[in-house]
């Protein structure tokens, strides 16, 4: 039930932020059904690590015990990094999946010749 909630709250958060900024005026889709469906699906992917990171990095403090020390600036700074780093992965281990080559453009990869 815990990842079931966890997968449906991603999709539907990733989802509904797509639909909101699709209305503002500076924005543009070239397919905007493969915008709301595919992108919110792969935009979820930040929800399905943020989440749980969220809800255990905290934890607790909910339930009302302690650890033996408190939470430290670097335990919050290590803990976003492996985080970032797990979306990193899923998203890459996504795109191999599918088969959707890496492509990375502008000025600073361009080749002078």
């Amino acid at each position: 039930l815990f990842w079931f909630t966890i997968l449906s709250l991603s999709y539907f958060t990733a989802f509904m932020e797509t639909l909101t900024i699709s209305s503002f005026p500076y924005y543009s889709f070239e397919d905007r059904e493969m915008a709301y469906t595919v992108g919110s699906a792969f935009y979820g992917i930040y929800f399905i690590v943020s989440f749980p990171g969220f809800y255990y990095f905290d934890s607790h403090i909910d339930d009302g015990k302690q650890k033996d020390r408190p939470v430290t600036l670097v335990d919050t700074f290590t803990t976003a990094c492996g985080h970032g780093m797990m979306i990193l992965l899923l998203l890459d281990f996504v795109r191999l999946y599918l088969g959707i080559p890496l492509v990375v453009g502008g000025v600073a990869f361009a080749t002078t010749g």
